[in-house]
């Protein structure tokens, strides 16, 4: 048995220290921003300027009123849904997240590709050629797109009931 293999190998007891450090660095952190925000007066427990009384002063000196909070939080809401859309969009467009469709050995080739704008030797006109990692050239790919996930599901729940609340407060 070599040292890497052995339970008592002093690589581990550094790993599991520094995972334990790591672990108390982000407790610190979220304990000085917690504390930063209960002295700024977010929890509404403190008078500071982000008070609920004082925020809600502030914009009502800028003339914002309960109508202009709920159409925010639904457009909030409209972003939140769509926004994996428009990036799917913006990245088949480009010409990224795609894989190559080859079929080789009984299973597609699945590499990175690349998106080559080609002239066609035969009519003149301008095609698109995918190039992929292994030099398969081809006119189709496979496109990958970015799929939410549950967070931004309840994200967007959260967000739609808030601008339920919205609507009925006014």
């Amino acid at each position: 048995m070599t040292q890497d293999q052995s339970s008592n190998s002093p690589g581990r007891e550094w790993e599991y220290l520094r995972f334990r450090l790591r672990r108390f660095g982000l407790c610190l952190i979220g304990m000085t921003v917690c504390l930063l925000l209960y002295y700024l007066g977010f929890f509404g427990t403190y008078n500071g300027p982000l008070n609920p009384k004082n925020i809600g002063k502030f914009l009502d000196a800028y003339g914002v009123d309960k109508g202009y909070i709920a159409y925010f939080f639904i457009g909030l809401t409209i972003v939140l849904l769509i926004w994996n859309w428009i990036l799917n969009t913006f990245n088949l467009f480009r010409g990224k997240k795609l894989t190559c469709q080859v079929v080789e050995d009984d299973c597609y080739c699945q590499a990175k590709i690349v998106k080559k704008r080609q002239v066609k030797k035969v009519n003149g006109r301008t095609g698109i050629e995918y190039v992929c990692s292994k030099g398969h050239t081809a006119t189709l790919a496979h496109f990958h797109p970015v799929k939410k996930g549950p967070w931004s599901y309840c994200l967007c729940l959260a967000m739609a009931l808030i601008s339920g609340l919205c609507i009925y407060w006014i």
